[in-house]
């Protein structure tokens, strides 16, 4: 008689200790009509390339911040977001120059070619409407607006990041220490990418404020470097690059269905091989990129 106390303490005990352990979440996106959302993303670029005894060097500090409405679901079930840029504030240097550019400024201008391009892409970004439409089963159908040069670039990276969004969690359900991996595109800009193989891990909970969230882990275990840009002036032959150091982390909201933060620091080294007129050259690449995103008021 006197064991089975004790047998009901121990059910108790382990019952409350095992729990946490083995309790499993779903990391399921939702798609809330009429929903409306406002996002400050920053985004620094440290790249050095050098070719021969020329160091090519470039940096980039962009601060955007976006408002996305949901729609509703037409007859078909097929829902639209659309995103528009309310800022832009940037410092960018390169090609032996530097601007800084603030969409409170829209007349801000380069006398070189190549940065006062990017500020033309910041201006017709500000003036533009991004519309993303998904089918019933929210999957990615079609992106309209945005600019009109270089339209068909620019919308294959929109729809790989979406794409890439929506599948980049599992849809089983996970508990604490589970992985997974995905091979992710991260858009550099100027036609530039890097085609990356990413581990991630599910970290449990943390609390943010009020809110308590799921946050997730992620390392980069390989990387490719792709120009995808057929007009670029200097095209990559071969690269040989490794990942130097990388952490990434993504806080999930499950009452919203979505990530509301997420931060993330890569550094890659390596060899590359470019043409450049015609000409092939060897050359040492190096390029760090941190950024965070997050949802503000």
């Amino acid at each position: 008689m006197l064991l089975r106390p004790l047998a009901i303490v121990l059910t108790i005990f382990l019952a409350q200790t095992a729990s946490p352990v083995l309790a499993q979440v779903t990391l399921k996106l939702k798609f809330t009509e009429g929903a409306t959302y406002k996002v400050r993303e920053v985004r620094k670029i440290a790249q050095t390339i050098g070719l021969g005894t020329t160091n090519i060097e470039g940096k980039s500090d962009i601060t955007t911040k976006t408002t996305t409405v949901c729609g509703q679901r037409d007859e078909e079930k097929n829902l639209t977001y659309k995103t528009t840029f309310d800022s832009i504030v940037a410092e960018l240097q390169g090609f032996g120059s530097k601007v800084k550019f603030d969409s409170a400024k829209l007349d801000t201008k380069s006398e070189n070619a190549l940065l006062e391009a990017a500020l033309e892409n910041f201006r017709k970004m500000l003036e533009s409407t991004l519309t993303v439409t998904l089918d019933k089963d929210n999957q990615f159908v079609s992106v309209e607006g945005g600019f009109e040069q270089g339209a068909e670039l620019y919308f294959e990276e929109i729809k790989t990041a979406f794409v890439q969004n929506i599948n980049r969690f599992p849809t089983e359900p996970v508990k604490k220490g589970d992985t997974w991996e995905r091979t992710e595109e991260v858009n550099l800009g100027e036609g530039q990418m890097f085609v990356i193989h990413r581990k991630f891990q599910y970290a449990g909970t943390t609390d943010k404020g009020s809110a308590k969230l799921d946050k997730i882990t992620a390392t980069d275990l390989s990387v490719e470097y792709v120009v995808k840009d057929e007009d670029a002036p200097v095209k990559v032959k071969e690269s040989d690059l490794k990942v130097e150091s990388s952490k990434h982390t993504f806080l999930f909201d499950r009452k919203l269905g979505r990530v509301v933060d997420e931060q993330g620091e890569l550094r890659v080294k390596g060899s590359i091989k470019v043409s450049v007129m015609g000409m092939d050259i060897d050359g040492t690449f190096d390029l760090k990129v941190d950024e965070h995103r997050q949802d503000v008021e």
